[in-house]
C-alpha cells in the first residue's frame, strides 16, 4: 500500500509502518504530530530509536508499505504457504493469530 494509506491505518491502530522488502524492512516508522515528527525503531539488536525520519522520493512513491501488527499483504488468510521460509510465519500465526510483528 502507499505510505499515506499505511500511515492512516497505523494511526487508527496505534502502531507503525515499514517497507515490506529491502534493506530497511527491519525499521518501523511511527508517524506523529509531535515535534519528533516520525519516530523510528528497529527490531535488530543494537539499533537505536530515532527522531524526525525524512522519506526520500522512493519512499513516498513506494507501494510496499505495511502496517505493524497486520499480516503482510503478500499473504491471504486460508492461502497455502509456498515458500519454505513461510513455515516460520505459519508457526507464529498458529501460536498467535494476531499477526503482530
Amino acid at each position: 500500500m502507499y505510505i499515506h494509506e499505511a500511515a492512516k491505518l497505523a494511526h487508527e491502530r496505534g502502531t507503525g509502518i515499514f517497507r515490506g522488502e529491502g534493506p530497511f524492512s527491519h525499521i518501523t516508522i511511527i508517524p506523529t504530530n509531535t515535534f519528533a515528527c516520525c519516530l523510528t525503531t528497529s527490531y535488530k539488536k543494537g539499533n537505536r530509536a530515532g527522531l524526525r525520519w525524512e522519506p526520500c522520493l522512493d519512499d513516498l512513491l513506494a507501494t510496499d508499505w505495511e502496517v505493524s501488527g497486520m499480516m503482510p499483504s503478500r499473504y491471504k488468510l486460508g492461502e497455502e504457504l509456498q515458500d519454505p521460509d513461510d513455515a516460520i510465519l505459519e508457526s507464529v500465526l498458529q501460536q498467535d493469530d494476531s499477526g503482530i510483528r
